[in-house]
């Protein structure tokens, strides 16, 4: 069993407090000062293994997205086909749950930030992306009739 360091430890609480306190007041609200009170320590703590507010928000995204990773490997494993394997992909990152507070209320904030930190800029590249998914998976979900215009296809349902 290989120990962990005490530093290491540090920063993940501080990664995990910042997540809590952003997905219950957002970027906005969400203060060095109010990450050290969840985490029970002090503002001098967070800015020694945090350089900033941003830095620490890049590392709180990771910490987050480590439940993400998570729940898609558990969805892999349990995939029986490839299609299942790519939906479990898509519905993890994409899907209605993602949305939802308390961590679509993160996501929504972090993005909120995007114009005015480049490092997390990329976030609105990923969600940007998932409308160019829905039509194409919509197809193979859906039980409704589909009819073509023109080069395109369209769904006749009420989804």
């Amino acid at each position: 069993m290989q120990l962990s360091k005490l530093s290491d430890i540090r920063r993940q609480e501080l990664r995990r407090a910042a997540v809590v306190v952003m997905q219950r007041e957002g970027a906005a609200g969400t203060t060095l000062e109010k990450v050290a009170v969840e985490a029970g320590a002090s503002k001098g703590i967070v800015l020694h293994y945090f350089r900033n507010k941003q830095e620490l928000f890049e590392h709180a995204m990771r910490e987050a997205n480590t439940g993400l990773r998570d729940s898609v490997v558990q969805r892999l494993k349990n995939a029986e086909t490839p299609f299942q394997r790519l939906w479990g992909i898509i519905d993890e990152n994409l899907g209605a749950a993602a949305f939802r507070a308390p961590h679509g209320h993160a996501w929504l904030s972090l993005c909120a930030e995007a114009p005015r930190e480049p490092q997390l800029a990329r976030i609105q590249k990923v969600i940007s992306c998932s409308d160019a998914f829905q039509p194409a998976f919509r197809a193979q979900t859906c039980s409704c009739r589909t009819r073509r215009n023109g080069n395109r296809s369209e769904h006749l349902c009420a989804d």
